[in-house]
């Protein structure tokens, strides 16, 4: 798996996902008084939290939908991801990169659902 990064973020203290599947793991690497950053549910939805254990870490979860966040919010967001991302800060695990000719493979292994990071697109 490829790292789009040189060096790794301090672990535990900001978890950005889709919250559901890797709960359980999440909760026990997340860092005493850090934060889920959650997007999306890739679980069921209607999934109890973990909460003694996330409450032992005086965890917060913060919920993000990018559709209502404002403006201003997006250009900050923009600003520290590329930030974080130029100092190798942050890393995002890439699972397949493929060339945009091979969008229908790209999409077909997106929908299996087995890959373990992110899958690139080289667009020309």
């Amino acid at each position: 798996m490829e790292r789009a990064c040189s060096s790794r973020a301090r672990p535990g203290r900001w978890d950005l996902h889709a919250l559901g599947a890797n709960l359980e793991t999440d909760q026990q690497a997340l860092a005493p008084g850090g934060t889920i950053a959650a997007y999306a549910s890739d679980g069921d939805p209607g999934r109890p939290l973990p909460f003694r254990a996330l409450l032992w870490k005086n965890a917060t979860i913060h919920f993000v939908l990018v559709y209502l966040v404002s403006p201003e919010a997006h250009r900050h967001a923009v600003r520290d991801l590329t930030t974080h991302l130029s100092s190798g800060a942050l890393c995002h695990s890439i699972a397949r990169r493929l060339p945009l000719s091979e969008i229908i493979e790209a999409h077909e292994a997106m929908e299996a659902g087995h890959l373990n990071g992110k899958l690139i697109l080289d667009v020309p």
